[in-house]
């Protein structure tokens, strides 16, 4: 009896190297013949009590090989090859998400810096152009679409001011108008389109308000006759494209173009001769802008 008993471990590996062998003849004689390798790994496999990670792919030579690998535990199987065996993903056997599945939608936070080539509407009927310096911040979401992204945030942004002199040579004097404060807040909504993992497009705009300070005075003959400091705001929008390069899964780098503007709005002065006096006055832009976005920015990184 205490020899039996002392064989047990060898009579139960014996056994199963001939169930496995006798079995493991069949699959390869099957698949010789002309069978598809998911219809004679599932038995091969059952037969030597191997699980889906233990299977390399490998012809067995012998039935001392398929006894060892049957308790080997951390071979490797193909991912396609697992997912067929057992029905289902291997990303779900792993308890993550898969690449091809959409991911919840993600908090960023970007900065904004960039150029801003503004036109600025002058009284009476004039304008002027001029570099402008722009920075600001968006806060937003982001949700997977096919082939990128759909992103959905609130921008705000500042501008350097824009100042200009209009002199009447014939007269002897002159206006200058200037635009100080200028500021929006816009909703976008903008559409990244990932031709690749690093790279990408997108394309959208917004929409809300806008607006800055309208200051005007004269100057020579002028000085102290016209005065003016209205805040005056409107209707913003902006529409626009860009690239943008991932720095990492979680930072992206983005060049953009925006043309931005606020609505023409009235502004109102002062003449010391006739009393107040109302003016036109309006804003747009061509801007470029660089914008640093980062994702989840409260999670720790990995």
């Amino acid at each position: 009896m205490e020899r039996w008993q002392g064989s047990a471990s060898t009579i139960s590996a014996t056994g199963v190297a001939i169930v496995t062998m006798l079995m493991a003849g069949q699959a390869w004689a099957a698949a010789d013949a002309g069978a598809q390798p998911s219809d004679v790994r599932g038995p091969l496999l059952i037969a030597a009590g191997a699980t889906t990670a233990d299977y390399d792919g490998s012809r067995p030579a012998a039935a001392e090989e398929i006894v060892e690998d049957a308790y080997v535990t951390e071979l490797t199987m193909p991912e396609a090859e697992a997912a067929a065996f057992l029905g289902g993903s291997c990303c779900e056997l792993r308890h993550e998400p898969c690449g091809n599945e959409p991911h919840a939608p993600q908090f960023y936070v970007g900065g904004i810096i960039g150029a801003s080539f503004a036109t600025l509407a002058l009284p009476p009927d004039d304008s002027i152009n001029r570099s402008l310096f722009t920075a600001g911040g968006t806060l937003g979401m982001a949700f997977d679409r096919p082939l990128g992204a759909l992103r959905l945030e609130v921008e705000g942004r500042g501008r350097d001011q824009v100042s200009e002199t209009v002199t009447d040579t014939d007269l002897g004097f002159g206006i200058t108008s200037t635009a100080t404060d200028i500021w929006s807040t816009t909703v976008n909504l903008w559409r990244d389109f990932a031709p690749t993992d690093q790279i990408g497009v997108y394309v959208g705009g917004g929409i809300g308000g806008g607006g800055y300070r309208s200051v005007i005075s004269g100057t020579g003959l002028a000085a102290g006759l016209f005065s003016g400091n209205d805040p005056v705001s409107a209707f913003a929008w902006q529409a626009g494209c860009g690239i943008t390069y991932s720095l990492t899964p979680r930072a992206t780098l983005d060049l953009g173009y925006r043309f931005f503007a606020i609505d023409e709005s009235t502004a109102q002065g002062f003449d010391s001769l006739s009393g107040p006096f109302s003016y036109r006055t309006g804003f747009s832009a061509s801007e470029l802008l660089f914008t640093l976005r980062i994702y989840e920015p409260f999670r720790g990184w990995r």
